[in-house]
């Protein structure tokens, strides 16, 4: 039995920490850059510190708008509205090594993220005790904590995204790592970068602590960490529309912006994506009407928006919305989001809430359980709904609660929708029914697809030029053509 306090609260804007195209300065305001960069190797100097850092951030961004469309896509959170044969293979679920999208659009940006972030690790950590860098040493360690903190994340990523991962560079891996194992460093990472005097680096670590240990299985634990978590804690990575590659590009391909829609939610309308609706499983209802009634889908019927394959149902996410197409639809609300300017969550108070009720699940106290997620459902204005950070207008009421009834399947299918119901399209998906998946068997992966891969293949560019990889997955991996 676990005990566990109510909810810490964090006051409004004080723990909330925003990754942008800028890292804040001593004054609390952004310092804005429009193509951040990085320092090259032998020009690290007290001057160029922001720089640096501007450009971990820049690679983080670069890399979390497609593993949220790509994770989407492999779950039931997207379905293609495209025509792309690379990516039709992801959501059919039968990926394979040679898939030139999953190369150039997830696996080098994640890697590129990574190591930037540890080459900053590196880069600040070396130079702490030079005399030269004597009155940047806050910067210096702002900047070391900032790294771990992004290089944590990135590991978690990898480990549910792909197979297996390995890193190269100068500190290249003599072979690939197993996800639990990746999981496992990325743990250790986030409890270096949880030490940290930054407030909002402190406990977005803790969020990803927790994480890691849900992934593992070590459920108590991960609680244990959770419970320092206030409620309404968010760490978002910002986007901008200052430029096109600063925008999200949830908006600019789920609302068929600089290009036709090529990405849309499934409302089970379209025979060639196999009918797929968005939380369909069989466990419980689809959640894709309750998405609807809540403002955070726009259905076909309140859009004249045509995807790019020319037959797939176009249904708009609002997260990453822009302009209302019927703003009269749901009067008097209306649900406009920031567009390209929208961010993504990364941490939040709303995920660690839901370890914290599922590890009281697993322990036994389920009572418990569907009172710590009823009390973030059940809110009227769901203040503490982390998606109210990103686009206002919506969600705009309470969530239907969950209901428990002993059955393994459909308590872990509400905790899932409880889940969403706060953190839909921000990679969470795909974590979820992989660790269901792996841990208890349960299979919440979308039905009907050609194939029945959990997760991504190591891509076969990494495979030819690397030497110390043979294969794009372990053996026994399944649904990975060519793998």
């Amino acid at each position: 039995m676990l005990s566990l306090p109510g909810k810490l609260r964090a006051p409004r804007g004080v723990l909330v920490a925003m990754l942008a195209a800028g890292l804040m300065a001593c004054h609390g305001d952004v310092l804005q850059v429009n193509d951040p960069t990085i320092t090259t190797p032998g020009q690290l100097s007290p001057n160029s510190l922001p720089t640096q850092m501007n450009g971990v951030v820049a690679d983080l961004r670069n890399m979390s708008d497609w593993y949220t469309m790509y994770s989407g896509l492999l779950t039931d959170e997207y379905v293609l509205a495209g025509t792309f044969p690379t990516r039709l293979e992801v959501d059919e679920r039968r990926p394979n090594p040679n898939n030139g999208s999953i190369n150039s659009d997830v696996w080098q940006p994640m890697s590129v993220s990574r190591a930037s972030a540890d080459r900053m690790v590196a880069d600040f950590s070396g130079v702490l005790n030079d005399p030269d860098f004597a009155d940047v040493q806050s910067d210096l360690q702002h900047g070391i904590d900032l790294g771990r903190l992004v290089g944590g994340y990135d590991r978690i990523r990898f480990s549910e995204m792909f197979c297996q991962s390995i890193f190269g560079g100068e500190d290249g891996e003599a072979a690939p790592v197993l996800p639990a194992d990746r999981m496992q460093e990325a743990y250790d990472l986030l409890s270096q970068a949880a030490q940290s005097s930054d407030p909002d680096i402190q406990v977005a670590a803790l969020v990803g602590q927790a994480h890691a240990q849900m992934f593992l299985g070590n459920y108590s634990q991960a609680a244990s960490i959770a419970q320092n978590v206030p409620v309404d804690f968010t760490y978002d990575v910002l986007y901008s529309t200052n430029t096109t590659a600063e925008e999200n590009r949830n908006f600019q391909f789920n609302w068929g912006v600089h290009a036709p829609v090529r990405w849309t939610v499934g409302n089970g309308g379209d025979a060639s994506r196999h009918n797929e609706i968005f939380g369909e499983n069989d466990f419980g209802s689809p959640w894709y009407d309750e998405w609807v009634s809540q403002g955070l889908i726009i259905p076909p019927t309140q859009n004249n928006i045509t995807a790019f394959n020319n037959k797939t149902p176009v249904s708009l996410e609002t997260i990453y919305g822009g302009a209302d197409t019927d703003p009269d639809s749901v009067a008097p609300n209306n649900r406009s989001g920031n567009g390209g300017a929208a961010s993504i969550l990364m941490a939040t108070g709303w995920e660690a809430q839901m370890d914290i009720a599922e590890a009281q699940y697993r322990s036994g106290s389920m009572g418990a359980a569907a009172t710590t997620i009823n009390d973030l459902l059940s809110e009227a204005d769901q203040a503490d709904n982390p998606i109210k950070t990103i686009n206002g207008n919506v969600p705009f009421g309470a969530f239907q609660q969950v209901s428990f009834n002993g059955n393994l399947a459909h308590d872990l299918d509400e905790i899932a929708r409880a889940r969403e119901a706060g953190l839909w399209l921000t990679g969470d998906r795909l974590a979820t029914v992989l660790r269901y998946k792996l841990n208890d068997g349960v299979d919440f992966y979308p039905r009907g697809t050609d194939g029945d891969a959990l997760q991504l293949p190591v891509p076969r560019a990494e495979i030819d030029n690397n030497s110390n990889i043979s294969n794009a997955c372990p053996a026994g991996t399944p649904g990975i053509a060519g793998g």
